[in-house]
């Protein structure tokens, strides 16, 4: 699942829940570690493919859900093959996946999630039962949490059930022992493109249908490919970029493209079909924003 859909349907399951017709940006990125770049992405998910959404400016105005039958649709298709977590366990999971040291202590979990005691305690709980966390007591009380190698793979596969473990996301390791996902890179030029000056609605939509397709394709690739695989995302963001940014660079235009077809090409055999959307971003960039 992309960054957009994870997104989508995060903001999707949280309206559910509150089960509310009005909801303050300012809550939900609070209540969802949300930038406002987040509630964008997941916002124009629902204007552009479900329409059931309308809202006001992000960090600002309001949310209004008048369709919970299409709201609830959505989050039942992706909850079929996702694990049964609620929000709370879910952000507490990434949190730690996300934490370059290997534990994380009692109280620093109270204070970076905002939880009260009692739902902090259950998370942790629902986690262990699931064997995602190791816990060490202290004074009975959980002292040191500890995501181990299951909860690693499950926040890898955004929370994918393991019988879609076949078609792996592809995370890879730095020097430094942090996680470089993909997925962050074609993440981040989406939000480039919401914000681009240059882009009419039309050109946006067109731009995040290539990246959804070029998303399913990496996915496609096995285990082992990881460094091929983040040179397509990191070509692909620096062309777009370059060509729909207020100041374009002609050059880096040039060189990402031929960049692009170069990485796209060196996976091609195993996923041919990363080297047809690669062709397409390039003739929709040297069609609509030659060098």
């Amino acid at each position: 699942m992309s960054n957009i859909e994870e997104n989508a349907f995060q903001l999707a399951r949280y309206l559910l829940e509150k089960s509310s017709q009005i909801v303050d940006h300012k809550q939900i990125m609070k209540d969802l570690d949300f930038s406002i770049k987040d509630i964008r992405i997941a916002l124009s998910f629902f204007e552009n493919k479900v329409d059931f959404i309308q809202a006001g400016q992000p960090g600002t105005g309001t949310i209004l859900q008048p369709n919970f039958k299409k709201l609830q649709a959505l989050v039942n298709q992706v909850e079929k093959n996702r694990i049964p977590l609620s929000v709370e366990a879910e952000r507490l999971l990434k949190l730690l996946f996300n934490r370059d040291l290997p534990t994380y202590d009692y109280e620093k979990g109270l204070a970076d999630l905002a939880f009260d005691e009692n739902t902090y305690l259950q998370t942790i709980q629902t986690l262990k039962d699931h064997e995602f966390i190791d816990v060490f007591y202290a004074d009975n009380k959980p002292y040191i949490v500890n995501i181990n190698k299951l909860g690693r793979n499950v926040v890898r596969r955004n929370f994918r059930k393991a019988h879609q473990e076949n078609i792996p996301s592809v995370v890879i390791t730095a020097g430094d022992n942090s996680i470089i996902n993909y997925q962050s890179t074609l993440s981040s030029v989406t939000q480039s493109i919401n914000i681009s000056p240059v882009l009419n609605s039309e050109d946006k939509q067109q731009l995040e249908v290539f990246l959804t397709q070029l998303f399913t394709s990496l996915d496609e690739l096995p285990i082992g490919n990881e460094d091929e695989a983040e040179a397509v995302a990191t070509m692909a963001k620096n062309l777009i970029e370059n060509a729909t940014g207020e100041k374009r660079n002609k050059t880096m235009m040039e060189i990402s493209a031929e960049g692009l077809i170069k990485a796209a090409k060196n996976i091609s055999l195993i996923t041919p079909s990363v080297l047809v959307t690669a062709q397409a971003i390039i003739d929709f960039i040297q069609t609509n924003f030659p060098a």
